[in-house]
């Protein structure tokens, strides 16, 4: 793992999916969707939705007057990579609905099985798209108001 920044980041959780099978599943077992800022309150709250498929977040809404730029800049999909085996069980715990707070280190993972293998972080907020998600490693958890370390 190659850490990029320090991470501190509170959020509603949107969407989790977690994942069992592929070269990254035992290392990035669960990704979380992640809301904050403006898009939990109106005009934004309620008129989105968002959803999960094989790593990837996707968001829509019928809403046309809402910012784009808003939603991209205040949402995200979050890899996350346990520090710890407490981690590791908190995080398959974590719920649409949830709020969380998330510490720890973007990074960028190279060679799991694999010389070739490499996931990278995003370092912005106003990226969208294939490789826009945050890799995290995680070294605290708050569900709520529970801390898993």
């Amino acid at each position: 793992m190659v850490p990029r920044f320090r991470w501190d980041e509170s959020a509603r959780v949107v969407a989790a999916e977690s994942h069992h099978f592929g070269a990254a599943a035992s290392l990035l077992p669960v990704d979380l969707a992640l809301a904050w800022g403006p898009l939990l309150a109106p005009p934004f709250a309620g008129k989105i939705s968002y959803s999960q498929f094989q790593r990837y977040y996707f968001w829509r809404t019928r809403d046309g007057s809402l910012d784009r730029g808003t939603i991209v800049s205040h949402s995200a999909n979050t890899h996350l990579i346990p520090a710890t085996s407490r981690l590791d069980t908190a995080i398959g715990c974590v719920a649409k609905g949830d709020f969380v707070r998330l510490e720890g280190w973007l990074v960028d993972v190279e060679g799991i099985d694999d010389p070739s293998f490499r996931w990278g972080t995003s370092t912005t907020r106003d990226d969208e798209g294939p490789n826009s998600c945050e890799t995290v490693y995680l070294e605290r958890l708050t569900i709520n108001r529970r801390v898993y370390e």
